[in-house]
């Protein structure tokens, strides 16, 4: 039998057929075994009597020749188990697939900055737990240096960067959150230590520690300090935590647009680098991509950003 006449058997709608008679019968088609499928499925043995010659009454044809002894499928039987089987499968597929974007769904996978680590990520956690509950938050550290990799990557749905990286590319959208003040980054030692604020002109015959000459932000700094100083070495390195080693072994200066936490009486010093350059921090997503969950978490940050002192 096609599972094209069985599917009208399963659903029409004067059927009362359940879950349970189904697989009371697919479990008896396979053990030959009343009391081995009450086992199985924690019923009595009376109970899989029952639901069995009920489906029987609803098909209107007999599954099984019983005796005292055994039990053996009927030909109408076991060519409808065998079809049945397969159409119970694909419904556990169907199943396994539809939880699985269910469970997609009620996860949301952000990527933080170290400025937004430090200063607000308690906070926009604890809230986003309290109005969305039911969501799992994971969180993924991301290195300033990697721009939008994780979003082009899809390790992550959202991520917070900066508007350098997203503001001319068609694949992203995004929100502007906060402006985020430059800072110069010192060792304790380093003559610059006792600065409250650093200019470009005051980094003449310094070295400095940049990640990236890509960075458009970086770039545009760059060629701020070319015009003001003289005698200035870049030493180029890969990721952000490098130039912060650099900079504690005082091998040099660098620059971030974000400050840490500050540290040990050993650790480096976060100076305001030229107050009057600023970044945009924003919250960028794949075009096309947002969904409820993300433009729930999106109110949020738009909601507690303006409260957090960066």
């Amino acid at each position: 039998m096609e599972i094209n006449v069985l599917l009208p058997l399963l659903i029409r709608k004067e059927s009362l057929m359940n879950t349970r008679q189904i697989l009371c019968f697919l479990q008896l088609s396979e053990t030959k075994s009343f009391s081995a499928v009450a086992e199985k499925m924690f019923l009595s043995i009376s109970t899989v009597s029952y639901q069995l010659r009920h489906f029987e009454e609803e098909l209107g044809f007999p599954l099984f020749f019983r005796d005292q002894h055994s039990v053996t499928l009927t030909p109408a039987g076991a060519a409808y188990a065998e079809e049945l089987r397969k159409i119970y499968d694909m419904h556990q597929d169907a199943i396994e697939r539809a939880a699985q974007i269910y469970r997609e769904s009620q996860t949301l996978t952000v990527g933080f900055t170290p400025e937004v680590i430090l200063n607000c990520y308690p906070a926009l956690l604890l809230n986003f737990q309290k109005c969305c509950p039911q969501i799992h938050l994971d969180s993924v550290p991301v290195n300033i240096s990697s721009g939008c990799d994780p979003l082009r990557f899809k390790t992550v749905d959202m991520m917070f960067t900066y508007d350098c990286w997203v503001k001319n590319n068609p694949d992203y959208e995004f929100i502007s959150l906060k402006q985020s003040q430059f800072y110069c980054v010192v060792n304790h030692e380093d003559p610059l230590a006792v600065k409250s604020e650093i200019e470009p002109q005051d980094l003449s015959g310094k070295t400095i520690i940049i990640t990236t000459h890509n960075d458009q932000w970086i770039r545009d700094i760059v060629q701020e300090i070319d015009q003001c100083t003289e005698n200035v070495n870049y030493l180029e390195i890969e990721y952000c935590n490098f130039a912060i080693g650099f900079v504690k072994a005082n091998a040099g200066v660098s620059i971030f647009p974000y400050k840490t936490i500050p540290g040990e009486k050993n650790d480096v010093l976060f100076i305001p680098f030229n107050r009057k350059r600023k970044i945009t921090l924003v919250l960028a997503w794949r075009k096309g991509e947002l969904n409820e969950v993300g433009k729930a978490f999106i109110q949020l940050c738009q909601t507690k950003m303006k409260t957090i002192q960066f």
